[in-house]
């Protein structure tokens, strides 16, 4: 089960391929949902729908959601109309969507929710970052080398050279795998899978921001207003994780949790 996070950067990438960045990212709002009813399913998290700090998680989590999709689908009136971004690209080709990219985004978000509740058992009973984090790489590695040469045996798609197609393997091996992977593994120690998948509708807001800077792409009203919508539910969520009185064997927020690392 190591290897889930290969299949959810393939599945993801595909879905771009088969329909548009804007779409897929749109489609990762599912993730806070998703990841929230399988922790319940796992026991990792408690609803407690009769507490504040349980409703507060809930209706946080929902903003969120809420929030990501409004900043993706709502446009609104134009707010910076003056062309600062690089535009690196120099065209931009038109995406047709399909049916099966919907899925595969679907699919990639449902394997990253049960990758990060398997990630947080994993550290509760194995709480070394590094050591689990190079594990997750290598099995990723090897699975992703079997995806590849099943569906695409051509050995001059293979061929890198020095520009941007060189570039994405680099940044997505050694930052998007190894760094976020063994900072997420961090976190899965301290805090719940719940906590880590509340941070994933921040990424529209990063996208708008990069798209502006790199793609010279047009910020819309609907971008200013989902961000507030995210940013308070994630103060919720966040809240109410603090407000958490659960004292299970998968409670938060004790010193036990927090000095469990080091006495192991």
């Amino acid at each position: 089960m190591l290897e889930l996070q290969s299949l959810v950067q393939n599945f993801y990438a595909e879905s771009i391929k088969l329909t548009s960045a804007t779409f897929a990212s749109a489609m990762t709002n599912l993730l806070p949902g998703l990841t929230f009813l399988i922790a319940i399913l796992f026991r990792l998290e408690n609803l407690m729908l009769n507490t504040i700090a349980g409703k507060a998680k809930v209706m946080g989590t929902i903003m969120g959601i809420c929030g990501a999709m409004i900043l993706t689908f709502y446009k609104g009136s134009e707010i910076l109309t003056s062309s600062a971004g690089l535009n690196i690209l120099e065209c931009n080709k038109p995406h047709h969507q399909s049916f099966l990219g919907p899925v595969l985004a679907i699919v990639s978000c449902l394997f990253a929710a049960f990758s990060f509740n398997i990630q947080k058992l994993l550290s509760d009973n194995y709480p070394y970052p590094y050591s689990s984090t190079a594990l997750i790489c290598v099995f990723g590695a090897i699975q992703s080398v079997v995806y590849a040469l099943t569906f695409d045996r051509d050995w001059s798609h293979w061929k890198l050279e020095f520009n941007i197609s060189l570039l994405v393997p680099l940044y997505a091996g050694l930052v998007a795998s190894v760094v976020v992977i063994c900072i997420m593994s961090w976190c899965f120690q301290v805090k719940s899978p719940l906590f880590v998948a509340v941070f994933n509708p921040l990424m529209p807001i990063i996208v708008a921001i990069a798209s502006k800077l790199l793609l010279d792409e047009k910020l819309y009203l609907g971008s200013i207003i989902g961000s507030v919508i995210i940013v308070c539910g994630l103060y919720l969520v966040l809240w109410g994780k603090a407000k958490d009185t659960t004292r299970g064997p998968h409670a938060e927020g004790t010193d036990m949790t927090l000095c469990r690392p080091l006495c192991r």
